[in-house]
């Protein structure tokens, strides 16, 4: 299922998203209500399993413009680059 979904689901690398998150790239919930299907939404998780799963979940409900974190946010951290998590208001 997952070699199925990575088929069909586009993936954004470190690289790009870098700039965008110091850009102030927000975040979407999808418990929140889904932004317009004409929005950019990047999907992650830890290890960017879940987030290919869900990433080509949206495409098939018509948010075409969907990625996913190529490797999840291990390998965010593991670039150097700075996580913030809702217990910890310190980090920007």
């Amino acid at each position: 299922m997952l070699a199925e979904a990575a088929a069909s689901a586009p993936f954004m690398s470190l690289a790009e998203l870098k700039p965008r998150t110091e850009a102030g790239t927000g975040e979407v919930r999808v418990n929140e209500g889904l932004p317009d299907p004409t929005c950019r939404i990047l999907v992650c998780c830890e290890f960017g399993r879940v987030s290919t799963l869900a990433t080509a979940t949206l495409r098939e409900m018509g948010y075409q413009r969907t990625a996913a974190l190529d490797g999840g946010m291990k390998v965010w951290r593991e670039a150097g680059y700075r996580a913030k998590s809702g217990a910890d208001p310190q980090l920007a």
